[in-house]
């Protein structure tokens, strides 16, 4: 280890999150691994289109990397009352318009 990056192994420094965006993407790695499939048509259109942009945006520096790892994970989080295809449109659809407007808390 030493040769190869320049110090032993050591144990995790955790470091608390400080930032808005930073606590946001904390809470959204601890969430449930359940995801709702990507709807099709122009749901899944604008969905994929708001990805690429926020890629397009940590690739040239403006934004951070949790921003763009969080993404999926809020806009697709599973609800346990809503199961209905037309439910879980409504529901990624108001998700994404939250995410827009820098909602993600709610």
């Amino acid at each position: 280890m030493v040769e190869a990056f320049g110090h032993t192994l050591s144990g995790p420094d955790v470091d608390i999150p400080s930032g808005r965006l930073e606590n946001i993407w904390y809470r959204a790695a601890k969430l449930s691994s359940k995801l709702y499939r990507l709807p099709g048509g122009s749901i899944g259109r604008k969905f994929v289109g708001i990805f690429a942009n926020e890629i397009d945006l940590l690739a040239s520096a403006i934004n951070k990397s949790e921003r763009c790892s969080m993404f999926g994970r809020l806009i697709l989080q599973k609800e346990n009352k809503v199961k209905k295809s037309a439910d879980i449109r409504r529901c990624v659809i108001r998700r994404i318009k939250l995410w827009e407007e820098d909602k993600l808390e709610e």
